[in-house]
This record gives structure tokens, sequence and C-alpha cells, in this order.
């Protein structure tokens, strides 16, 4: 970091305004300054606006002369706290939630067509509900059978006949009975902890909507106003979760089968109230405003789910009574059939919400195909418009394996004797994932050696252009190879996510059909069979867990022993983030994407900061608008540059899609290491798509220049593209639509001689590492930096000035 070099720009500049925009990770504004000392003069706890000290407006403001270079910082709302560094048991619930906005826009006149996005919608809420039951499952069984079942007794001598003092009560069913609210508790704990993170209590809901641009979703009010704890679908999945364990505590005694009979029929009844609910907060709608009729119903919903919530509540606290008051406890041989009647009910729900997602979703894509077909083939969907369910599938079956891996670890340390059966089938199915993830490794592997001498020719390619005095050691070259290829990789993981989403909703299916047997599948969705089962066809053995008591099976054991793994590493995990900051910033990375996107499947996903910094940079905006029209320096060519790095492009293009089209014409934006073409308008196309960067473009009259580099294994180009028919030659960009359109000519490109820096139109790729000018030895070769240090690069003044429409 240099504040010399800030200040030399400073003094060349001529009053405008640099609002930069850190990306993942919360880097900290000292460096997204480039200076040692940075004071906070805006914004609250979490949004923090930051200037170099003594630089700034408060004692420059007559000097017209000094620009303003400032830093936004938005990291303290994913990473900070010790509890969002709890939030890594919550990625199953960020991935659901993050499936809905993967879905494909229809067009607008489509009924068929929003049809379909409301089935797809409702089975996404579905699966997430299963999710929440599969954790609710999953700490009823650790406490209260693991733990209060099978361990207490060889801890607490006697406990069995022991009567506790005052009620009264068997002691050993009391500890169970505990343990089952326990489990409950919890549930609500980890529901309480996603709600934590964001404390700003003012509203968004009276935005007005601005002038549309493009085809984008990020336009509608709903996307921002939305209520970030989403309490009826939270309040609904509290009381599905305490069903559950309810449920399970109902079927550990024969008395009071009316107890039973309504648990199994509130889970039913909960299901179809989540499925035929709709998005609550309509945050993912495809359309504006509520009708009258459906908001006097959702006025009903909210009062319904608090009751709903009261009444699961009564009902997991008079199965805890029934159980410490029986006289027929459950025989110890069928206590596992009973728990694990749980688990059947979830399987069989989040199965038939998986398949009828697929063929919803597949149905969509295809209505959307020829939209896709006038879009470059670098801004199309994932998966032809199908990746929603591909991530769906990967998702639960993660979020199957953390349950199963805290399970199967709590057995083996508590030494526990009986184990649920259903983690015999999840440690197989792991341990067949894990067999195919070597084998996908050692294929990218060899890969990757293959093309070793293309990658190191082509790294020779481009810095055979530089002057002679200038460039790096083959060395270097060759580091520059690596990370090339390395960058690369996030091409293959389109077709490696749909491979292990084929295999996960497979592997589903083969322990579905042992467990609960697709022959019976409809009882079980009523809750009632508790020992139907099916069998594999003897091909197909493999994939189920059909090995007899005590026999050794390689596979099983590769998963148990997997899974166990996972679940130590997630203890080390969240202890790191609980007690170490760095380490709360590493974990939450993964927040920073899932994040930005509101409720709308699972309530449980960390709360969306989505709501409040695209406001605060929109806000930031106008106030410096506003500020320069009363100090006489409206008329600067474009005087305020927003610069966005990764995440943060993503912040600033949402940002200018919500000021007014007279705004616009004052701000200039420069993106860089942005994802805005390789990963968001192909994983939420209906919200970042080429039609809408081809409208901003415009709207910023080429206003716009990203820079990125070949090295970066997250970012890359933006503003151009290979053209879709051949020849296919050099890059073609956005400057370039009318008169090339997707096939030619190829647009010229700018070629730096000094750094190797090649100009696409307005997208800028940087050589990595740059070269050193060996004449004057004023820079040096010490590390390729991929992702990181766009500031330091010779080419961002230039850069700046090109977006502000200066550079000559």
């Amino acid at each position: 970091m240099n504040g010399g070099n800030e200040a030399e720009r400073n003094a060349a500049s001529g009053g405008w305004v640099e609002v930069r925009i850190h990306g993942v990770s919360g880097t900290p504004p000292e460096a997204t300054l480039r200076s040692w000392h940075a004071v906070q003069v805006a914004g609250d706890d979490k949004g923090r606006i930051y200037h170099v000290t003594g630089d700034g407006s408060a004692s420059d403001a007559n000097d017209s002369s000094a620009p303003l270079i400032e830093a936004y910082h938005w990291g303290s709302y994913t990473a900070g706290s010790w509890v969002q560094g709890l939030w890594f048991v919550l990625i199953p619930f960020g991935i659901l939630n993050a499936a809905q906005f993967m879905l494909p826009r229809p067009a607008i006149d489509d009924r068929f067509g929003y049809a379909l996005h409301a089935v797809c919608g409702a089975m996404l809420r579905l699966v997430s509900l299963c999710m929440t039951g599969v954790f609710a499952f999953t700490s009823a069984y650790i406490l209260a059978d693991l733990l209060a079942w099978q361990t207490l007794p060889t801890w607490i001598a006697g406990i069995g006949t022991a009567t506790v003092p005052i009620v009264s009560v068997p002691a050993h069913e009391f500890a169970v009975a505990v343990a089952l609210l326990a489990a409950v508790a919890l549930i609500w704990l980890i529901s309480t902890l996603a709600g934590r993170g964001v404390s700003r209590v003012e509203t968004t809901a009276e935005l007005d909507s601005p002038d549309t641009v493009g085809q984008t979703l990020l336009q509608r009010p709903g996307f921002l106003a939305g209520d970030h704890k989403s309490p009826v679908l939270r309040n609904l999945h509290l009381a599905f979760a305490t069903l559950i364990v309810a449920f399970m505590g109902a079927g550990l005694f024969d008395q009071y089968r009316l107890l039973d009979v309504v648990t199994k029929y509130g889970l039913v009844a909960l299901v179809i109230i989540v499925v035929l609910l709709g998005d609550p907060e309509r945050s993912a709608a495809l359309t504006d405003g509520t009708p009258p009729p459906a908001e006097a119903l959702w006025k009903v919903i909210r009062w319904l789910a608090r009751l709903i919530l009261a009444g699961a509540c009564l009902l997991v606290v008079a199965s805890c009574v029934g159980l410490v008051r029986t006289d027929t406890p459950v025989a110890e041989q069928h206590r596992m059939v009973q728990f694990d009647s749980g688990a059947t009910v979830l399987l069989s729900y989040s199965l038939i919400g998986l398949l009828i997602l697929l063929v919803a979703t597949v149905l969509l894509a295809v209505r959307t195909w020829s939209d896709q077909a006038k879009t470059p083939s670098s801004f199309r969907p994932y998966a032809r418009g199908t990746a929603a369910y591909w991530v769906t599938s990967t998702g639960f079956f993660l979020g199957l394996g953390f349950s199963a891996a805290v399970a199967e670890g709590s057995a083996q340390l508590l030494g526990a004797t009986y184990k649920s059966p259903i983690l015999e089938h999840i440690a197989n199915a792991w341990g067949i994932t894990v067999v195919l993830a070597v084998g996908v490794m050692v294929v990218v592997a060899v890969l990757f050696r293959i093309r070793s001498g293309s990658r190191g020719r082509h790294v020779d390619e481009m810095y055979s252009d530089l002057e002679d005095d200038l460039g790096i050691s083959q060395r270097w070259k060759n580091k520059a190879a690596a990370a090339i290829g390395i960058a690369r990789l996030k091409n293959c993981l389109v077709p490696i996510s749909i491979l292990f989403g084929i295999v996960a909703l497979l592997l589903t299916v083969a322990v579905a059909h042992e467990v609960v047997g697709l022959q019976h599948f409809w009882r079980h969705l009523l809750s009632l069979a508790a020992d139907t089962d099916g069998q594999l066809p003897t091909l197909l053995r493999w994939a189920g867990a059909d090995v007899a008591p005590g026999q050794f099976d390689p596979v099983i054991w590769l998963g148990t022993w997997v899974l166990v793994a996972v679940a130590g590493r997630l203890v080390l995990l969240g202890r790191s983030a609980v007690t170490g900051q760095e380490s709360r910033r590493t974990v939450n990375t993964v927040w920073d994407v899932f994040c930005f996107w509101p409720h709308a499947a699972h309530p449980f996903a960390p709360p969306p900061y989505s709501t409040y910094v695209v406001i605060d940079i929109r806000d930031r905006i106008t106030y410096h608008l506003e500020r320069l029209k009363r100090e006489g320096r409206a008329d600067i060519r474009r005087p305020i540059v927003v610069c966005g790095h990764s995440q943060g492009s993503l912040i600033a293009f949402a940002a200018l899609l919500w000021l007014e089209p007279e705004q616009r014409q004052y701000v200039s934006l420069l993106t860089f290491g942005s994802q805005l073409q390789v990963i968001f308008p192909r994983a939420f196309p209906g919200y970042i798509n080429f039609a809408t960067i081809a409208a901003v473009f415009g709207e910023l009259d080429g206003g716009w220049v990203n820079l990125y580099r070949e090295t970066d294994p997250l970012a890359g180009p933006v503003l151009s593209w290979k053209p879709d028919l051949p020849p296919k030659r050099e890059p073609i960009g956005l400057g370039d639509i009318g008169r090339a359109a997707l096939e030619g000519p190829i647009l010229d490109t700018g070629i730096d001689a000094v750094y190797g820096r090649r100009e696409f139109g307005n997208d800028w790729r940087l050589l990595d590492p740059t070269p050193a000018d060996r004449a004057r030895q004023t820079r040096q070769v010490s590390k390729v930096n991929g992702h990181s240090d766009f500031f330091a690069d010779p080419a961002w003044d230039r850069a700046v000035a090109r977006a502000r429409g200066v550079d000559g």
C-alpha cells in the first residue's frame, strides 16, 4: 500500500469522485484505498465510507483540483462477528435459497412459462422444508437417541430404574424428553443465527421503481424491499421442524395414539401450505404488486403461521409429557424403526420435490431457448437454463452429508451401539461420491497436463509484442501458464456440477427405494407406513447399502470415514471462525456470493445484504451529484466513477440500475475481476443478462471499462466475447455491436507495447505478471496477481480516464 501514489494521483486530477467497492472476504478499506491510514467519514457500522486520512471533502473542499477517492466497505454484513462465523452450518440452506434466483425468466406473455416458474418455486420450497426437517431429525437423533437413550445409562449407573425427584417420573425417559426439547431449541437457535448480522432497522418498502433498463428483475421493488427475516416462511419452517421432533417423540410410546395421528397429518398440512404459499416477500416474483384477494389471504396466512407454530410447540411438549408418563415405552428393537419414520417421511417428500423440479425446470428452460439463442454463447445460462435443478440436487445431497457427518461423528465419539439404518445408506452414497470425485480429479489432472504445452505457447504470444527491454523470465512465464490453467478450471464447473447433480439424484432415488420402497411411496407422503422397503435390481445393488450386519464393505467404510472427517473439519472450522477474525472472513467468503439474494426458498439462509448495499451506493452517488452541483462542478466530464471489484462489480451494476436516466449521464463504471459475464448472467439469467449489460453500456455512452486477467480463477471479460460464428479470432466488444453483430468484422484491438495490455474495445486484458522495466528498474515481478491488486496495475489510471471519457 502506497499513500504517495494516491497523493500524486490526486494532484493530477480535477475534482472528480472515485468510489471503490471491494469484493469478497471483506477487504480492509486500507487495501482498497492503497493507504496505511483510512478514516470512516459516512455510513454506519455495516456499510461504511472511508477516505484516506487528510484526503477528501473536509479540508480540501475549496480546492477544485483535488479529487475524492473513497472506499465503500460492506464486509461487515457477512464477516466480523462470532455469530457470522457459525454461518457455515447454513451452507445447504444458502445454496437452496440461491437456486430460486437461477431460474430462467419466461417471456412476459408466456402464461405457461409463468406457471412452470411457479411450480419450480413451489418445489424449491418443498425441498428446502425437507432440508430443515433433516436438520431437526439429526438434532433429535443425536441428542435423544445417541446421547440420552444409549450413552447416558453407561455414564449414570441405575438411571434406567431411577426416578426424578419431586415429579416422580422415570429418569431415563425424562432425559430423553429433555433431549427432544433441546433438539427443538437447537433448530430455533439456527434460525436465530440466520437472522443475525443485519442490525439496520430502516425499511426500503417505499422504493420507487426506476425506468426499465434491459431485461432484469433487479429493478423490481420487491427484490430490495422484502423483509429479510421472512417471518411467515420462517414460522412455518420452525413449526415443521418442531413437528418432526414431536412426531419422533410420539412414536416412542404406544399410548395416546391421537397425538401420533395429529403430528403426522400436521406435517402433511404444513407441506401443502408451504408448497401453495408462493413467494412470501415476493422478492423472487416475476411481477410487482399483489392482487387484492391475495393481499387479504396473506394477512390470514401471517396470522395462521403464528398459530401453527404455537400448536407445534404444544405438540412437542405433549409428546415429551407422554413419553415420561407412559406405561408402555416402545421396545428396544423397534426404537430405531420408530425414530427413522421421521426420516422416511422427509426422504419421500424431498424425492418427489426433486423429481417434479427436474421436469418443471427442463420445461421452463425449453420455453426460454429461443431467447437464449439471441444471446452470445458467453452469456447464455448454465446447462441451457437448468442450473437451478442441479444446484438444488447438489445442495440437498450436501445437506444430507453434513447431517450424516455430524451424526456419524457423534456416534463414533459416544461409542453408540445402535445406529440409524439411513446413516448406512447415506455413508454408502457418500462413498460412491468420493470414488467418483477422485476419478474426476484424475481426469482433470491428466487434461491439465496434456494442455500445458498449448498454455505455454499462449503465454509466449502474450509477451511477444513487448519491447526488447521489457518482459519476464521463462520461470515466470511457466508460473503464468500454470495460473492460466488453474483459472480455466472454472469452465469445467458446469459439466462437473451436472455430473454430480445426476449422481446425487440417482443415489437419492436408490436410498429412497431401499428405505421406503418406491412402490409404497404414496403411503409415506401421508405418513401411513413405517416398515415398507424395496430392493434394487441386481445391476444396481452397488448404489444401495444391501450389506449383511457385521460384513465389511469398503464403500461404506470410505463414506463413513469421509463423513467423520467432514464432521471433524466442521468443528475445527467453527471453532476457528468463532475465535479468529481472519478465519471468519475466510469462512464467510461464500456468503458474499449467496447473501446477495433475498430469502425466497429458505428463511434460514443468512440475511441478504443487497437490500442495503445497493441503496447505499445509489444514495452515495446521489449525494455526490448534489454536492457537485452546489459547488458548481457538475460540468466536469462524468465526475463520478464507480469502481467495483468482483462481487463489488455486481453491487455497482445493480446500484446504477436504480439511478434515474438523467443521473447516469454523470456516472461512469470501472469493473475489474468481475463475474458479470463468466458467472452472474449464466447462473442468474433473470437478473443479470446480456440484454441488460448492453443496455447499461449504452446508457453510459461507452463510459464503462472492464479490466481482467487470464490468470484470474474467478473472473474474466465482461464487455467482449468471441463470435459464435467463424472465424473465431479476436473477441468483439459491446462498443462494436452495431456494425459487428455476432459475426464480424472483428474489432481491432489496441496493444500496449510497454506493459502488454490489450484492448478489446472497453474490455482490457492485463498481463500477469506485469512486465518489469529492466532499463529503469522501476517495477518488480514478485507474484502472479490473479484476482487481486488491480489498483497497482499501470493501466488503472488510464482505465479511469477512459471510463470518464477524458483520455484524449
